[in-house]
């Protein structure tokens, strides 16, 4: 028996009732078997970024760098916040840099609008590959989502979401089998 594929799944939100944390929990109910998804509100938890604070590491810090190294892949939603990412997310990513943990890391990125919050989603993607992250373009999506207080379960039964997302779901299934993962 093979292990299950974990996916490691961020959102660039904080609020308690994200569309792009819902979102993200859809994914997980429409990942394919086999693929684990784990939602992180670590960002919530971490401290100010200061490289002088590395040696040793924050225990939160610490824990975040972890999860993200004892996971396949990177699934990532978040939203745009006065045309850039979130402070919160990007201090998660800032704590990444420097380690081994994100570099190489297969990401998907789930958008939870079709046409808002586009300067974010350049900056991500930029911030990501300067990372070393691996996008997985096939499964790096964009769903009317935003401002339908849908619920995950609602997520995955609407026909302009449940079915896109499930098939980026099986795209980043396949690219992490193609790695060996």
């Amino acid at each position: 028996m093979t292990r299950p594929r974990v996916v490691l799944a961020v959102s660039g939100s904080l609020r308690a009732a994200s569309a792009n944390a819902r979102l993200l929990e859809t994914a997980g109910r429409l990942a394919p078997p086999g693929l684990r998804v784990t939602v992180s509100r670590a960002a919530a938890t971490l401290p100010h970024f200061d490289p002088d604070r590395e040696d040793p590491l924050p225990p939160a810090a610490a824990a975040w760098r972890a999860s993200v190294g004892a996971a396949d892949a990177l699934l990532v939603s978040c939203p745009e916040y006065a045309g850039g990412l979130p402070g919160a997310f990007k201090n998660a990513i800032d704590w990444l840099i420097g380690g081994p943990e994100l570099y190489a890391k297969p990401v998907a990125v789930l958008h939870a609008s079709e046409h808002r919050g586009l300067d974010a989603h350049a900056v991500l993607l930029r911030v990501l590959a300067r990372a070393g992250t691996r996008r997985v373009e096939t499964a790096c999506i964009f769903v009317p989502a935003m401002g339908r207080d849908l619920s995950a379960d609602a997520m995955a039964a609407d026909p302009d979401i449940g079915p896109p997302v499930r098939r980026a779901m099986v795209a980043l299934d396949a690219a992490l089998r193609g790695l060996g993962a």
